[in-house]
């Protein structure tokens, strides 16, 4: 019995070991037939949590990013309903013999991850504290008891316990129809009533405190409690209390069980402030179609449109495999995997979200050169790391990257055998090649992303959708091919030769606005850049309508300058003649007067002879 517990405790100290063995670095294990130190295996470990937390904080914001614009619409939405505070709703609510309860419908298309926005959402609305919400899930709501049940559970935040079915009430609606004695099924709507009334009382009562406290406070007072004043004030006087219902699959619901709930709640529209939100996947038409319309009457509808799976699929990889250069990047066969899956399996964004993190845990558990991943090769990080490396991680590159390394000795070998020769013998001449080939690729993923955009910019021009590609499978092609001399990117060039002068001008103008954006591109497009701005002076050359000005037009502009010229002249010299006969007419005029006076003044000496003479 001594010896089998002794048996006992040897074996599971064993097992505890191994155990521990295997989850001290969460499962990284040394490589290389078990010969790499623990060094490497802490890099691999830290480089893995790093560049994947990374990219989750990166889609994370990306995808809250996408949604925002439609939950502030939403949000909005239900901000501006049931407040009561214009003529205008008081006069609508009193000429209907009902009334109607405010419904957004929210389209979400056809998107697994729906989850993930309407917690958006719900977050959103629940940030005003008289707001509160209830979520419906179809797979939940079995039939009408259970359904108000679990309303009523969720508005009130308060769990009804499954073993009482009847619940005393009478804390909630003391000055409600129903009597005090009475007692009411946890699924009753006298329940709901009773609670908001206790909560409407509560505020109002709050608020009179706060207005008493405010009035009686005098000048000096302390500012920390002003500004607790205020936080409690904001909270009451942010609006009214109101209910919404969030029904997140439409589709999978019980119609009749739909219709029950808006009749109910339709009649206890004056006393509950209700306000529907239904998802859709489909279209407005089968919501027209699966509700009747003594229903669809009863409902003030709204419409809002939630952003597509494929589109956030598009800014995924944009944002996580185009914009950063020197992050992870995926091939070939694992990104046409992913996305496979998603265009033909699931349409779910999530379950690609997971297939990249399984991507980037494969890479770094089983690589023992992914400690070169994710560097900036221009960085003296690289050159630490290259020193630090070992020779069997040298062997490993050669049989790790045989196809490239062969294709890359394969293409260098008629130039220059001398070269192939250190590089299979010599480590340093490796190392040093390893670390220009990590600068090309840092080099070309910079030119590729402003390539990229340019792409992009250039598919705009076309209003067919047979010329337009999405950024998934822009990036498809890429991996496949080069892009340039892709198919779809040559179809691009020559039906552009078809495109309006204008629209290309455009498009140039945002190429060379690109690259000035991006810094790193700026040093490495100088020439190419050079080569576009000659192209935009050439277009000073062309007319308004695109066409080049032929030779006969540029004779007859010279000819029109030509005669502009001589006209000025003969202006200039018929001026100068105006002024020469103004000045001899002047001198005219002055001789002419000088013989006048001369003539009155012989004239005057005659008439003096003529008096002597008499005399």
């Amino acid at each position: 019995m001594i010896l089998y517990q002794k048996l006992v405790l040897y074996y599971g100290r064993q097992k505890k070991k191994k155990h521990n063995e295997f989850t001290k670095n969460d499962g990284f294990q040394p490589l290389m037939d078990k010969t790499e130190t623990q060094n490497f295996i802490n890099q691999r470990h830290n480089k893995y949590f790093k560049i994947w937390n990374k990219i989750k904080t990166k889609i994370d914001q990306l995808i809250f990013e996408l949604n925002l614009s439609a939950t502030n619409e939403i949000f909005n939405f239900v901000q501006s309903k049931l407040n009561n505070n214009t003529k205008e709703d008081l006069i609508n609510n009193s000429q209907l013999p009902f009334k109607e309860i405010p419904t957004g419908l929210i389209f979400s298309g056809i998107n697994p991850d729906h989850k993930r926005i309407y917690k958006q959402i719900v977050t959103k609305i629940k940030s005003i504290p008289t707001n509160h919400v209830a979520v419906l899930e179809s797979k939940d709501c079995i039939n009408l008891k259970n359904t108000m049940k679990i309303i009523i559970e969720q508005l009130m935040e308060k769990s009804m316990t499954e073993d009482n079915e009847i619940i005393d009430t009478t804390e909630f609606y003391k000055k409600s129809k129903v009597k005090k004695s009475n007692k009411a099924p946890n699924y009753d709507p006298y329940i709901l009533l009773g609670w908001y009334k206790h909560l409407k009382e509560a505020s109002s009562y709050n608020k009179t405190e706060i207005n008493a406290e405010s009035n009686s406070t005098t000048i000096k007072t302390d500012t920390k409690n002003e500004d607790k004043n205020d936080n409690i004030s904001s909270n009451f006087n942010s609006g009214n209390h109101k209910l919404i219902l969030l029904i997140e699959d439409f589709e999978c619901f019980d119609v009749l069980l739909l219709q029950d709930l808006i009749s109910i709640f339709s009649g206890y529209s004056e006393e509950l402030p209700i306000i529907l939100l239904i998802g859709i996947a489909t279209s407005l038409e089968t919501f027209h179609q699966s509700l009747p319309i003594s229903s669809l009457s009863l409902l003030q509808i709204e419409k809002f449109k939630l952003l597509q799976s494929y589109e956030c699929i598009n800014e995924i990889i944009e944002k996580t495999f185009i914009d950063d250069v020197d992050d992870f990047k995926l091939g070939i066969k694992p990104y046409q995997y992913l996305l496979d899956n998603f265009n033909f399996l699931n349409l779910s964004v999530d379950s690609f979200i997971r297939g990249i993190k399984f991507s980037v845990m494969y890479h770094f558990y089983s690589n023992p050169l992914s400690v070169l991943s994710s560097i900036d090769p221009t960085s003296p990080e690289i050159d630490i790391i290259l020193k630090s490396l070992t020779k069997r991680h040298l062997d490993e590159a050669k049989v790790l990257t045989f196809g490239s390394f062969k294709n890359y000795v394969n293409s260098i070998k008629s130039k220059s055998p001398q070269l192939v020769y250190k590089l299979l013998t010599d480590d340093e001449t490796l190392k040093s090649s390893i670390k220009e080939g990590l600068i090309g690729l840092h080099n070309y993923h910079i030119k590729f992303r402003i390539g990229f955009k340019c792409l992009l910019e250039l598919q705009k021009l076309f209003q067919s959708p047979l010329f337009k590609k999405s950024k998934r499978a822009l990036y498809l092609i890429s991996l496949q091919e080069s892009l340039f001399d892709s198919s779809h990117v040559q179809l691009l060039i020559k039906r552009s030769k078809m495109i309006a002068y204008p629209s290309i001008k455009a498009f140039l103008e945002k190429v060379r606005i690109l690259n000035n954006e991006d810094e790193q591109a700026k040093p490495l497009l100088k020439k190419h850049m050079e080569v576009l701005d000659g192209i935009l002076k050439n277009f000073e050359k062309l007319d308004e309508q695109g066409n080049e000005i032929k030779d006969e037009k540029k004779q007859i502009k010279r000819r029109g300058k030509n005669i502009k010229e001589n006209l000025k002249q003969e202006d200039d010299n018929n001026e100068i003649n105006d002024k020469k006969d103004l000045e001899s007419k002047d001198a005219n005029k002055e001789e002419m007067e000088k013989i006048e006076v001369k003539t009155h003044e012989n004239d005057e000496n005659n008439k003096k002879d003529e008096k002597n003479e008499k005399k």
